[in-house]
């Protein structure tokens, strides 16, 4: 049976730059329960542990469960929570990953362990939001959190765990950072060399298609972008485990709105990112 899973960056941060806290979740009410529907996990970005009680309140759903890994870190904070259906999964939190540059905090990853229904192997999940571009050291943070996140899947790959990664990267999937975590489009490639990469579905995602060359694509608009108006920031990386080429199939990425949002409008109040879902064969 398929699996999925969506990623969603739910708030937005008040100032750039160092934060104590987070906005308040603020998906549209009509579509809270809808976001959730037919789905069996669903990672969120920039919440806080009070958001993640009040949207488990507001949601009735009877085998709903949630996990918040939000905490404060140094100038800095994890941003992270997680929903997830009981009837199919199994979650447990299972560490992080920080270290310090010029007494800066930096922030990896954090993991979390779930088990399927018997119809997938148990699997790391890992949840990343790497540093804005809008820092000056930005991109030498993400390709140092590139570094330490890669050397933790390759110890997961080696041990053969099938591996899911999450997240805002604030790089789209041919940038450097993604290159450095080993990240390829190509499922032959992945599948010949499966302790060393991962494979990136969300690559048709970066970029519109021949036939319809003025369709909005990416997860992200800014307008003042140096090389574009739009990004694939919001991805999915699965291992090899995840693909059968006998069978012809891969994991699939497509973007999703919510109603009441407008994530082509980077002030917009509810969310700026539209999320993503994985499907995973």
């Amino acid at each position: 049976s398929t699996m999925r899973a969506r990623f969603l960056r739910s708030g937005r941060r008040d100032r750039l730059g160092w934060c104590r806290s987070t906005s308040k979740v603020t998906l549209p009410e009509p579509r809270r329960a809808a976001f959730l529907a037919g789905v069996d996990l669903v990672a969120l970005c920039e919440v806080d542990t009070d958001s993640m009680n009040r949207l488990y309140r507001l949601i009735e759903l009877n085998d709903l469960r949630r996990i918040s890994l939000a905490r404060p870190l140094g100038r800095s904070r994890w941003d992270f929570g997680m929903f997830y259906s009981a009837r199919t999964l199994t979650c447990a939190r299972s560490g992080s990953v920080t270290y310090r540059e010029y007494g800066t905090h930096k922030k990896p990853r954090k993991s979390v362990l779930i088990d399927g229904d018997g119809n997938h192997l148990p699997f790391r999940c890992y949840l990343v939001h790497w540093r804005s571009r809008r820092r000056a050291d930005g991109r030498r943070a993400r390709n140092a959190a590139a570094q330490s996140l890669r050397s933790n899947i390759h110890r997961e790959l080696r041990n053969d765990r099938p591996v899911i990664v999450l997240g805002d990267f604030n790089e789209d999937p041919h940038d450097s950072s993604l290159s450095e975590l080993g990240v390829s489009r190509d499922p032959r490639r992945v599948l010949a060399h499966p302790r060393e990469c991962l494979f990136n579905p969300s690559w048709p995602l970066a970029s519109p298609t021949a036939r319809a060359p003025w369709e909005t694509f990416g997860s992200y608009a800014y307008p003042k972008g140096r090389t574009s108006q739009r990004y694939q920031f919001d991805q999915a990386l699965t291992s090899a485990h995840f693909l059968d080429e006998a069978a012809r199939r891969i994991p699939t990425c497509r973007l999703l709105s919510l109603d009441g949002a407008s994530p082509t409008a980077p002030s917009s109040l509810m969310v700026d990112h539209h999320p993503v879902e994985v499907r995973l064969p």
